[in-house]
Parts: structure tokens; sequence; C-alpha cells
């Protein structure tokens, strides 16, 4: 919530299932948190977060989730702008 980049990289990634092999634990938070990044203007975003939105939100969720991440992204901008 800070506006670390990295770790805002490993919330999503571990929330996207990179913990341990176990299942996501969110996937709707993971995407959203990609999401977060690729919006942030953060200047070490690069391809690699491109694809793992693509891989995350574009091919493992559908429509109405990826919304539902949108509309958090939006909500987690928010406060980290604020801070």
């Amino acid at each position: 919530m800070t506006g670390d980049y990295q770790a805002q990289r490993n919330v999503a990634y571990w929330l996207s299932g990179g913990n341990a092999g176990a299942p996501p634990l969110d996937p709707i938070r993971a995407c959203a948190w990609r999401y977060v990044i690729l919006a942030s203007g953060n200047r070490q975003v690069d391809d690699s977060d491109v694809s793992n939105k693509q891989l995350y939100c574009d091919k493992r969720l559908d429509a109405p989730s990826r919304q539902d991440a949108k509309v958090q992204s939006e909500m987690l901008l928010k406060r980290i702008r604020v801070k």
C-alpha cells in the first residue's frame, strides 16, 4: 500500500498461487494488483508485468471477474495515492 513496486508484484504472485504451489488464494484480487502495477507509472514496470496481466487476468478470468478486478484496482489506487 506504500507504492513499493516489488511488494506489489510479490502480493500479486502470492495471491495467484505462488505460495508453494497451493491453489490461488484470490485470483481476482491478484488480477487487481496486476492492474495496479500497470497503472502505477513506476519506471520498473516492464513487459513481464504486461505478460503477467495477460496470463492471470485476460486468460484465466472471465469478463465479470476481470471487471471486479478493475473495480478493486481503482479502489486500491486511490488508497495508495492518498498515502
